[in-house]
């Protein structure tokens, strides 16, 4: 469902940060969760469904699902399990540990080390890491 949604010919030109966020198209999903299903993906908020292969939305469409599932059984932790529960060996409170990127701007990546970076796509705030989820404008994948 999730899939078929993102690939509707309504919403191809908009931007991912503001569609995942519309209840009209998928319910459930707020800002964070957003963020976190976008970084898992490796995409950028301001892309858009035109702007991605079938391969990347499927990806996109499963972390979606992937992360609203985890966070509801994990009573809203999207970061990696194992990450989040060494985190908390480490003294890392609740929040410290919670996200792989919604509200971390400034903090390093998990998984390259680059800073998150906070913006305003679509009237919301959006934390990315420039690195992991660069801007792409062609499905093939390639840079701009």
């Amino acid at each position: 469902l999730v899939l078929a949604r993102l690939s509707d010919p309504r919403w191809r030109r908009r931007a991912l940060m503001g569609l995942l966020q519309d209840q009209k198209v998928l319910a459930g999903m707020g800002n964070s969760l957003c963020c976190e299903a976008l970084h898992k993906a490796g995409v950028h908020p301001r892309q858009r469904p035109a702007d991605l292969s079938p391969q990347r939305l499927r990806r996109l469409a499963a972390a979606c699902l992937a992360l609203t599932r985890q966070s509801y059984a994990t009573g809203g932790i999207t970061n990696e399990l194992q990450r989040a529960e060494a985190l908390a060996r480490q003294g890392a409170g609740f929040e410290e540990r919670r996200f792989m990127v919604y509200r971390r701007a400034g903090r390093p990546c998990y998984g390259c080390g680059a800073p998150i970076v906070k913006a305003r796509i679509g009237g919301q705030p959006a934390f990315f890491c420039p690195r992991c989820q660069k801007e792409r404008s062609r499905p093939d994948g390639r840079d701009r």
